[in-house]
Formats: structure tokens, C-alpha cells, sequence
């Protein structure tokens, strides 16, 4: 297995917000890259799981979730977002410790520190508790600016 693990710092750019968030990257190569939310390095606030079976968005700050195909969220598919391109995108640019990506009504701009090949993190999918409810990933990501 090929695994990254780093610190990041998330600059997301609308029209009408700069927000800045900081959290953690966890890739292996052809099976997972996921990312942790994790503002003022409090407590996880969101997860995205991304793998070539789909992806898993998980809000925990309201107990809400998206398990579906990447053609069944709008975002990803307005934007032809799947998981080999989010892989080539992640794994051509982290050695830069750089990664944008433009989704539209905003502009992703990650800043990577601390990269290292760390193997003992586990890459299954996250179970979601029986607590959370399953929500669309429109109900989800209108939320967040609606992307």
C-alpha cells in the first residue's frame, strides 16, 4: 500500500465568503483519500470518504450523512468528479503541499504541512452511527453554500 497522511488547512473561496478550516488528508493509493474537518482543532466537524465504490459524507456537527455513487451528488457530478480524478488531482499535488480544486461556486485551495507515509491508519469505511440520518447530498450541501 502507498499512504499519505498530512495536516491541512482548507481555504474555501465563494463570492460571498473566505472560510478557512483546518483538518486532516489521509490517502491510499487506489482505495481511499479522506478528509477530516476539524475547525480550531476543537472536535471533527465533517468527513469525506472518498473511494472507487463512492463516497461517504458524513456532517457530525448535525448528525447527518450522504453514502451514495459519486453520479448521485450533484456537486461531484456537475463537476465530473469521481474517484480516479480526485485521486490523480490529490496524488499529482500533494508533493507540492498544494491541492486546489474548482467546484464551481467555490474554490478549494488546501495547504498540506506534515506529510508523511503513515500505514497504521485504518482505510475502511467508516460505520455512521444508527444516531445520524441519511439526508440527500442536496439537503446536505445546501448547508455548505449549496456547491
Amino acid at each position: 500500500f502507498i499512504n499519505v497522511t498530512a495536516k491541512l488547512n482548507v481555504n474555501v473561496k465563494t463570492q460571498s465568503d473566505n472560510i478557512n478550516v483546518d483538518g486532516r488528508l489521509y490517502m491510499r493509493y487506489n482505495e481511499m483519500i479522506r478528509i477530516t474537518v476539524v475547525p480550531y482543532g476543537i472536535m471533527e466537524a465533517a468527513r469525506l470518504e472518498f473511494t472507487p465504490q463512492g463516497v461517504l459524507l458524513i456532517d457530525r456537527i448535525n448528525r447527518q450523512y450522504v453514502k451514495a455513487k459519486y453520479e448521485e451528488v450533484p456537486f461531484l457530478k456537475k463537476y465530473n468528479l469521481n474517484f480516479q480524478s480526485l485521486q490523480q488531482r490529490f496524488w499529482n499535488e500533494y508533493p507540492k503541499e498544494r491541492i486546489s480544486l474548482d467546484v464551481g461556486a467555490a474554490v478549494l485551495d488546501i495547504k498540506l504541512s506534515k506529510i508523511n507515509n503513515d500505514a497504521t491508519w485504518d482505510a475502511s469505511m467508516t460505520s455512521v452511527s444508527s444516531r445520524y440520518k441519511a439526508v440527500s447530498a442536496t439537503e446536505l450541501m445546501s448547508k455548505f453554500g449549496g456547491f
